[in-house]
């Protein structure tokens, strides 16, 4: 029972976190997320998307690249993601994975997470839902990557 309750107060918190976010109080939105209580909640899929997008718009980029770099593995191996929706993902995980890299001057990576950030085809935007674009925009033109509305 107590459990349920911790979870409810997380869900509440992850909720404030990306109103923080999205008011860009960047810092504030972090924080609310790195004192999540629950397990459930610190290792929820979009905690992990959006810590990992703050920590690299906070200057923290070697935990930005590993935790986008766990959240692209987690999605490539979710059975929940249409294609469609799991490509976007990957490329909402590329567009702050990329300026941490380059900020720390990573210049090669890892079979892992070339892997992990691979993208196939066009991403559809019309197949992915409303939901998701708008808790994870992309803000970013990818080289090589097709967008299509």
């Amino acid at each position: 029972m107590f459990d349920f309750f911790r979870r409810l107060r997380d869900a509440n918190r992850i909720e404030r976190a990306f109103d923080a976010a999205a008011g860009r109080r960047y810092p504030e939105a972090l924080s609310i997320l790195e004192n999540l209580k629950s397990e459930w909640a610190k290792d929820h899929l979009a905690v992990l998307l959006l810590k990992g997008a703050l920590l690299s718009l906070v200057g923290r980029h070697r935990e930005a690249m590993t935790t986008l770099i766990g959240a692209a593995q987690r999605i490539k191996s979710s059975p929940r993601a249409t294609k469609n929706e799991m490509e976007y993902m990957i490329a909402y995980v590329h567009q702050y994975w990329q300026p941490s890299a380059d900020e720390l001057g990573i210049t090669k990576v890892t079979s892992e997470e070339r892997d992990a950030l691979h993208i196939d085809g066009p991403i559809v935007l019309s197949k992915v839902r409303p939901r998701l674009r708008r808790r994870f925009p992309l803000h970013t033109k990818f080289t090589g990557i097709q967008i299509v509305d």
